[in-house]
């Protein structure tokens, strides 16, 4: 198996699905599948292009373990570097829950604590390559604000990563 370099960033994506309370189990088997299937020659223990997903219904996905690389940035020197984060929805078309968000923060800023990343290091997909993803109305700035202040603030000391 290939190893996961340091962990230097955190990519946010989102799935370019429309979101739904009542699906998001099968949106995220049929996205693994899907990954599985493109690399199942190559790398057979793949399981997805994310280490986590975050859907509308409040669920936490895990994907390809944080131990191994996710190849979800089109830049490899940032795949074998990063912790890959998605949000099932489709933001180019749909706005973010707030809840979703809320979850959002709380499992992002836990990343960055547990692996010290920097806050400029927190990414964008459409920072990297030539895309809209995470979508054009994802509130990418409004986030990235909110885990500074979570993690600053040192009364939320509990990891919710297990």
């Amino acid at each position: 198996m290939i190893e996961l370099l340091e962990k230097e960033y955190i990519v946010i994506h989102h799935t370019g699905i429309k979101n739904s309370n009542d699906n998001s189990f099968l949106v995220w088997e049929s996205i693994k599948k899907f990954h599985q299937i493109k690399y199942k020659e190559k790398f057979p223990w793949y399981i997805a292009d994310y280490h986590f997903g975050i859907s509308k219904d409040l669920r936490v996905f895990n994907g390809n373990s944080i131990e191994y690389p996710c190849f979800h940035s089109g830049d490899n020197n940032i795949n074998f570097k990063s912790i890959a984060v998605t949000f099932l929805g489709n933001f180019d078309e749909e706005l973010l829950d707030k809840k979703q968000f809320d979850l959002g923060v709380l499992m992002i800023s836990d990343l960055v604590k547990r692996f010290n990343i920097k806050y400029e290091k927190i990414l964008k997909h459409c920072e990297i390559v030539n895309t809209s993803c995470p979508g054009n109305n994802f509130p990418f700035e409004e986030l990235k604000k909110e885990i500074i202040s979570n993690v600053k603030d040192e009364s939320k000391k509990e990891s919710i990563i297990l």
